[in-house]
């Protein structure tokens, strides 16, 4: 899995532009013969690679598969030590969310998933996520914030992640607003 995280990495750095497999086998360490099984791997999972013979590999660049690797590259420098949980289905992200938190995780942990099985929403209620239609994350926040501050967390980091999301794809985003009624 380290190997194709790798591979990943330096696919998503370069994005667009072609790199021989002698380069990223040198720039990894490894043996051409492991690049070419990273890349038979990632092209099973749905990345759309091109290769050209004694050119090399092309990660193409309407690629759209959630990653950590293509994530961190869009991070600010003192937050590229964010710990990114990304999966392709997961049950819930709530739910693994709140056991890392248990476990001590970090501020910023992240756990993003373009499908979620069982997702949870406010109060354990079930939340509709299927495959290809959104992102569904979640994010363990430490904040040093009163009770009635941190309710604005949700609204504030939603309305922030579409604004992210407009500024680096130029793609307008929707949120799905939660009621609540009293």
């Amino acid at each position: 899995m380290l190997l194709k995280n790798s591979v990943l990495k330096v696919l998503e750095e370069n994005k667009g532009k072609t790199i021989s497999g002698a380069y990223i086998a040198n720039t990894l360490n490894l043996s051409r013969t492991s690049i070419w099984k990273a890349i038979n791997a990632l092209r099973n999972e749905g990345y759309v690679i091109n290769a050209v013979t004694n050119k090399g590999y092309s990660l193409a660049t309407d690629t759209d598969i959630i990653s950590k690797e293509g994530i961190a590259l869009y991070l600010n420098k003192e937050l590229s030590d964010i710990e990114i949980y990304s999966h392709k289905t997961i049950t819930s992200t709530n739910e693994l969310a709140k056991n890392l938190a248990l476990t001590g995780a970090k501020h910023g942990t992240t756990i993003i998933s373009e499908e979620q099985t069982s997702g949870k929403g406010r109060l354990g209620r079930s939340f509709y996520s299927p495959a290809n239609t959104g992102i569904y994350m979640s994010m363990i926040l430490r904040p040093n914030l009163t009770a009635m501050d941190s309710v604005l967390i949700t609204t504030s980091s939603c309305v922030a992640i579409c604004n992210a999301i407009y500024k680096v794809t130029n793609v307008q985003s929707q949120i799905k607003w939660i009621m609540i009624f009293l």
